[in-house]
């Protein structure tokens, strides 16, 4: 997997984690 698309992939989930948390 990329650098560039590990990174999108990681704030996604954080910001899935902070709109859902």
């Amino acid at each position: 997997m990329n650098y560039w698309m590990n990174t999108i992939i990681n704030r996604l989930e954080t910001a899935y984690q902070t709109r859902f948390d």
